[in-house]
């Protein structure tokens, strides 16, 4: 067997060894080789590895076995392990037969070890796994079972599992999947944004057969938790896709935009020719996404539901924005919650979070780290910072999310414009999704603080400026490039990643009377990020441009609760459930598990990307 298996792989090590680990692994790799097989090798740290799997598009996945020094006419293996590359650090599993002598890899258990727990060991290469192809692993009998003093979370072989897909060591791609004896359940199923390492994982296959899923449970509707329904609908899921009746109506107009925009981006990169793909294709097209739709199904806070096999969902209200819940969650008997994202608490537009459930673990966003948030009146910072700018004639430009942040922000303005402390000057809101949001919030009056009355008032409603004007079409959109200040213009993607803020942000940037003003957290990779850590040299659609506009930032409009919030939030638990740290950078994941640790006295695990964890 090992000789078919051997031969029937030596056909894919014909690939170019050296740029597969320049690209994928770069630096790390520090000799290239051969085994005494005649297999291909690289040499990492002292450590001898495999060729990377071919395991969804290559993410860096190795398969390799332990050399024996005694005993070669053993036919059989000693031991297992394989590697994947986190964010940071190399992570190492031994795999445990559990048919005692065929396993294959998707069977098999996992123990975790750190890096430098292997850096004494030799391993020569073995063999590649294909993608959703298995094959036989021969186990010798006596292999040890190791299980590292440090271990964490790991108990018995058919307890249920939590594996990581996304917001694991990174602020977007929300997808955590639960596994069970009978069922697979995906909660969230968010789009990568930010870095370009990270944007290409959402080109990948999913690590998981999406037609093996038995049902998908959402947060809220958030393309960072939301946004990869249509490819995964696309990809073979024909199951119910679970949320509120408010993040219902919101994906109704949120998914269909972002395949539109999809479309217009790659349509845009075809007509100046700067992708390097020809042609350059949407992720998803509008039609992708209006097909996804069909599967919404909606469940009140407070009810449970079954949906699979051993796993129960219960929403309850995350203060987020409009049907953002927090999910209570039971999962082959362990009580889980996905937080999703958590607002804050004595806002004048959300209801605060509802408190926590007791439970066995919870998944804690992180997006703020041990941040608190400025404690000035947002107001006044927004008249201190747009005021002037209006004085002088220029042209504000605030880039936010369609759906919750552009809400505030023009609250925000309405009021100070009632005070009279900025003029009446035209505010553009420049998103074809924000004219059906005011409808919206008269529906669902139970889950913000604003009067139900006055929003449906035509000259009194409190989320629409005084001087409001609506831009949904796209020709609209272009005629603003012309018009001259003083003027308000909000538009999406609130982090510069795409959308018709990154054209405003284009015309209006060169002008340094004008103001970029952001007003939400930025990721790291993104447009925002740069222009906050000072860099005013940006890349848009294949040319760079110089920023000589005016750029602040604000964190008390951001519709995520701060370090304090969240703490607060977990205060609430009657119980000591551990905490899987997830939805931050490695500096505030840090930062909120030594709160939690300290505060709280909780254990507490960060993930990596990929990681399963038995629950």
């Amino acid at each position: 067997m090992r000789r078919d298996i051997n031969s029937l792989l030596n056909g894919f090590f014909a690939l170019n060894m050296h740029n597969v680990y320049q690209r994928y692994i770069g630096k790390r790799v520090s000799k290239i080789g051969k085994t005494s097989l005649g297999n291909p090798i690289a040499e990492l740290n002292g450590i001898h590895l495999g060729l990377p799997l071919l395991l969804d598009d290559f993410r860096g996945v190795l398969l390799a076995r332990k050399k024996k020094r005694s005993d070669a006419r053993r036919q059989g293996f000693h031991d297992f392990c394989y590697l994947f590359q986190g964010d940071n650090a190399w992570t190492t599993g031994h795999l445990r037969d559990q048919s005692k002598r065929r396993s294959s890899v998707a069977d098999c258990q996992c123990s975790f070890l750190r890096a430098r727990d292997t850096t004494d060991l030799k391993w020569g290469c073995h063999k590649l796994i294909l993608s959703r192809i298995k094959f036989p692993v021969l186990l010798d009998k006596k292999t040890p079972r190791p299980y590292p003093s440090d271990e964490r979370f790991l108990m018995a072989n058919d307890n249920p599992t939590l594996e990581f897909l996304g917001a694991a060591r990174s602020v977007t791609g929300s997808k955590f999947l639960a596994r069970t004896k009978n069922s697979q359940v995906l909660f969230e199923c968010g789009m990568f944004q930010g870095l370009k390492e990270l944007r290409l994982r959402n080109w990948n296959p999913f690590p998981m057969n999406p037609a093996d899923l038995e049902a998908v449970v959402l947060t809220h509707a958030h393309i960072d938790h939301s946004g990869m329904l249509p490819r995964l609908t696309k990809m073979g899921y024909e199951g119910p896709i679970y949320c509120t009746p408010a993040s219902t109506e919101l994906l109704r107009l949120l998914l269909p935009d972002a395949g539109y925009l999809q479309e217009q981006e790659a349509n845009y990169a075809n007509k100046k020719g700067y992708s390097k793909h020809s042609p350059a294709l949407p992720l998803f097209t509008r039609e992708d996404a209006q097909e996804s739709l069909g599967q919404l199904r909606t469940l009140d806070y407070g009810k449970s539901l079954e949906v699979a096999d051993g796993v129960t969902i219960k929403f309850h209200p995350s203060g987020h924005i409009l049907g953002a819940g927090f999910v209570e969650a039971d999962i082959g008997g362990r009580k889980v919650i996905v937080s999703g994202d958590i607002g804050s608490y004595e806002r004048e537009v959300m209801a605060e979070p509802s408190d926590l459930p007791d439970a066995d673990y919870v998944l804690v966003e992180s997006t703020y780290g041990g941040r608190s948030v400025d404690a000035r009146p947002v107001q006044e910072t927004l008249k201190e910072h747009i005021g002037p700018v209006l004085a002088e004639g220029g042209v504000v430009v605030i880039p936010a999310f369609a759906i919750g942040r552009t809400t505030l922000v023009i609250y925000h303005l309405r009021q100070l414009q009632e005070r009279g402390e900025l003029p009446d000057v035209p505010v553009y809101v420049d998103s074809p999704m924000a004219t059906d949001a005011v409808d919206i919030y008269c529906r669902y009056g139970l889950e913000h603080n604003l009067k139900v009355d006055l929003l449906r008032s035509s000259d009194k409603c409190p989320i629409t400026a005084k001087t409001m004007h609506m831009v949904k079409r796209l020709e609209d959109s272009k005629k603003l490039h012309r018009k001259p200040g003083p003027m308000i213009i909000v538009s999406a993607s609130g982090m510069l990643a795409g959308g018709r803020s990154v054209h405003h942000v284009k015309t209006r940037g060169g002008d340094p009377k004008n103001l970029i003003l952001l007003v939400g957290y930025q990721a790291d990779g993104t447009r925002g990020r740069a222009l906050i850590q000072g860099k005013r040299e940006l890349k848009m659609f294949g040319e760079t441009h110089t920023i000589n506009a005016k750029v602040a930032s604000i964190q008390g409009l951001s519709a995520h609760g701060d370090s304090d919030d969240v703490l607060r939030w977990l205060g609430t638990s009657k119980a000591k459930p551990k905490a899987f740290l997830v939805h931050g950078e490695d500096e505030g994941l840090h930062a909120m598990g030594k709160r939690v640790g300290e505060e709280l006295h909780w254990k507490h695990y960060t993930p990596n990307y990929l990681e399963k964890i038995k629950l």
